[in-house]
């Protein structure tokens, strides 16, 4: 098991290595954020995964509980989309080099196991707003 070398307690070190264990962790259970897994799917196997990193985390915070770290994985995926689809329109969008902005979340190279996992999520939504708007079309 991985060992944090700083404190909880200290803000600047502590809750950084904290979230890079955690991040760590996450990363090590694909079930929990890979689509195109077998067992995305499988709520069983996504609550053990859960229960164990929160069973791997409890000794470094002691009131760390499932729900908060589905609390934080959702602050941390929400943060590193908004910052992944900012940078990636100013790509698109034809911006020079030096005008597509730095990621503003020191976790954003952390996190970029999931970036296939948006391309994918945005890829669904865009593929049922045509279907609906064909139908829309069709019940005119």
């Amino acid at each position: 098991m991985a060992e944090l070398s700083t404190p909880l307690g200290d803000e600047s070190g502590g809750e950084r290595e904290f979230l890079t264990l955690l991040i760590t962790l996450y990363r090590d259970h694909p079930e929990l954020w890979q689509l195109r897994s077998k067992d995305y799917f499988n709520k069983n196997k996504k609550a053990k995964a859960l229960q164990t990193i929160v069973d791997t985390l409890k000794p470094y915070k002691s009131d760390f509980t499932v729900e908060k770290l589905k609390q934080k994985i959702n602050i941390l995926r929400t943060n590193f989309n908004k910052c992944y689809k900012a940078i990636k329109n100013k790509k698109r969008s034809g911006a020079s080099v030096d005008d597509i902005p730095e990621p503003n979340v020191w976790y954003y190279n952390e996190l970029l196991f999931i970036k296939d996992q948006v391309e994918i999520a945005e890829t669904q939504s865009s593929e049922v707003s045509k279907h609906q708007i064909y139908f829309i079309y069709l019940c005119v």
